[in-house]
């Protein structure tokens, strides 16, 4: 299966979607809101660092770190989804219409077939976000300081990159859960945003009505179905429980995936 699991990985990063996607995460960092004035008007990242002469005593203020956290915005949630798993749908794609998986029904049974695929998919997706992450991070660094980090820093970036990481793997899900189901191009590079706005949606209309009746316990349990628990302040036995939640959706759609599958692959 390592072998497979090479082979696909391989493939994914020399797809030509792989640095467009690292680059598409970067940008959509930069479109995050790090700074709201006095009247109340919303500044992002990349409107912040364009008008840096302007806005001199603003970056001054604003620490990197916080800004750096805030990367992860509401555009990431719409557009991630076709951002971490493009090379992975686009390689898939192209493998199930090429015929190529008949070489994998000699070689690989469909469950060393199925898994692979999904850790494929998985770690793609924690790759492509943590290095779009660290290279916007490294754009922050860079015009909002950030020179002589302290131990207590250094604890905190490699915790966040962490989390980010594990973010990144679990936000595959859609594209993966498409991908069981679909076939065709381009549901497959569309639905994944689609699904994953309706989800946040759905999520975000019953959070909001707990609020206003003032169920807080309710609320708090339910934020632990809310991917975004991953990286927020919640605690580490709050996320783990979102980890395992979103971790058993996988393996569910890997059920389905296999029961798809053919004798031995297709």
């Amino acid at each position: 299966m390592l072998k497979v699991l090479k082979t696909d990985l391989y493939r994914c990063f020399c797809n030509l979607f792989f640095p467009l996607s690292v680059l598409g995460v970067t940008f959509v960092c930069l479109l995050s809101e790090c700074y709201v004035d006095e009247t109340e008007k919303s500044y992002t990242v990349l409107s912040v660092i364009l008008a840096r002469q302007q806005m001199a005593a603003v970056i001054k203020q604003l620490n990197y770190f916080e800004v750096w956290e805030a990367g992860i915005g509401q555009w990431a949630h719409i557009i991630l989804p076709f951002l971490l798993t493009a090379s992975y749908l686009s390689y898939f794609s192209e493998e199930r219409s090429s015929g190529v998986i008949l070489f994998y029904q000699i070689r690989s049974s469909k469950w060393t077939y199925c898994i692979a695929k999904t850790l494929c998919s998985m770690l793609l997706g924690g790759v492509v976000l943590i290095a779009g992450y660290l290279l916007y991070g490294c754009i922050v660094v860079w015009n909002f300081g950030g020179s002589g980090l302290l131990w207590q820093d250094v604890r905190q970036i490699l915790s966040r990159t962490a989390f980010v990481f594990i973010y990144g793997m679990l936000f595959s899900i859609y594209g993966y859960a498409v991908s069981v189901f679909f076939r065709d191009k381009n549901i497959l590079m569309t639905f994944p945003m689609m699904l994953s706005y309706l989800y946040s949606s759905v999520l975000t209309k019953i959070q909001i009505g707990l609020i206003n009746h003032e169920k807080w316990d309710a609320f708090r349990r339910f934020q632990m179905i809310s991917m975004e628990n991953i990286i927020g302040y919640q605690s580490i036995r709050s996320k783990l429980f979102t980890v395992s939640i979103f971790t058993g959706v996988y393996i569910l759609c890997l059920l389905f995936f296999v029961k798809r599958t053919g004798k031995h692959v297709m």
